[in-house]
């Protein structure tokens, strides 16, 4: 156990006072103390001024502050550990650093990141945080200026809110988008563009490949030149010539009024519109299940298929009609039919339930599409 430093030795009889005689342990004690020959525990109370350098082996406790005007240094065996505790007051500030090598100051401008360069504190304008939007930037002209932001790589921008850009030349300016790889454009809210050349302007999109897009909300766009504008669409491509996809379409009936099956989200209603010079050939199945108690959940399917053009602005089957033809199930009382719906340039599917019953309704269309049909 370390000793102390004392003025009373023997009470009355040996003691630093006044009357009593001054002998040479008392002094020695001081000595011994301050230069190590022997471990005593010191207290100081009030402040305590240093000039010069000073060396301290073993633990510093503070209780306070410690402030110095010219740095506060370290060895790599001077570090904050367990032997070492520290306050509330105690605090790092930019003027007081510790590191491995013993310096103190910071290095680089302001919101550059530090880092050991030659044991020494260094910054740089490729590796920055903006405390302001909490946002992150590594790489070469890389921009993060939506809160919460990361931009990594070369050209990269993250504009919106969370976002991440990270590759050559890519944006993310959609919330919480994401943009990878090279020339890539995420700017849907959620949505996620990767690969060469891609854009995700819908809502919670994922575009992937190269030079597609993924324009419809929830719809994904993959390999090659492929376009989804259809919420939920999933369409595939190796050329843009065409593409081939899936699209769902749903709705509900009560009686005997028939109803036009939709392509249905939280974000609303859209419909199997067919673009101008475009074809498509179109293999549907319709699946009818009535929702009444006591009625066991039974059902209807019907299957058809057919092509479907818009040429010149006029939408029709290519060859006759569409037949929806039932396949199976014992609903025999449900009916579903398809039509080329000129006015409007779309596919539409038409179903019919039968009595007071209620009927769930939902449609999946499979398509082989061909893009630019009289441009020659």
């Amino acid at each position: 156990m370390a000793n102390t430093l004392k003025n009373i030795f023997n009470p009355g009889v040996d003691q630093i006072a006044q009357t009593y005689t001054i002998e040479s342990w008392h002094v020695s004690q001081s000595i011994d103390a301050f230069t190590g020959a022997q471990a005593y525990d010191i207290v100081l109370s009030g402040s305590f001024t240093l000039s010069g350098s000073s060396s301290i082996t073993g633990s510093l406790n503070v209780t306070g502050s410690v402030s110095s005007s010219l740095g506060f240094y370290g060895t790599s065996s001077w570090a904050a550990n367990s032997s070492q505790s520290t306050s509330a007051s105690y605090a790092l500030t930019a003027s007081y650093a510790l590191s491995s090598a013993g310096g103190a100051n910071a290095g680089g401008a302001d919101k550059q990141i530090q880092f050991n360069s030659g044991s020494t504190l260094s910054g740089s304008s490729n590796f920055r945080y903006n405390y302001n939007l909490r946002s992150f930037e590594m790489g070469d002209n890389v921009v993060a200026s939506g809160t919460g932001s990361f931009a990594q790589g070369i050209n990269t921008s993250a504009s919106g809110l969370y976002s991440h850009a990270e590759g050559f030349t890519t944006l993310a300016n959609g919330y919480s988008s994401h943009a990878e790889g090279s020339y890539t454009t995420s700017s849907g809210g959620y949505s996620h563009a990767e690969g060469s050349n891609t854009v995700s302007p819908g809502a919670n999109s994922h575009a992937e490949g190269y030079s597609t897009i993924s324009s419809g909300s929830y719809s994904h766009a993959g390999g090659i030149s492929a376009y989804t504008s259809h919420i939920s669409e999933w369409a595939r491509s190796s050329t843009p010539l065409g593409q081939y996809g899936i699209l769902s379409l749903s709705n509900q009936t009560s009686g005997t009024t028939p109803a036009e099956l939709l392509i249905s989200s939280s974000l609303g209603n859209d419909y199997f519109t067919i673009p101008s010079n475009t074809a498509y050939f179109v293999d549907i199945t319709v699946m009818g299940t009535l929702l009444d108690a006591g009625l066991n959940g039974a059902s209807r399917v019907f299957k058809g298929n057919a092509i479907i053009k818009n040429y010149g602005g006029t939408t029709v089957f290519d060859g006759g009609s569409l037949v929806l033809s039932p396949t199976t199930g014992s609903a025999t009382y449900l009916s579903a039919s398809a039509a080329a719906d000129n006015s409007h340039d779309r596919l539409a599917i038409y179903v019919t339930g039968s009595g007071t019953y209620n009927v769930a309704w939902f449609a999946k269309v499979e398509y082989t599409k061909l893009n630019n049909i009289n441009s020659i």
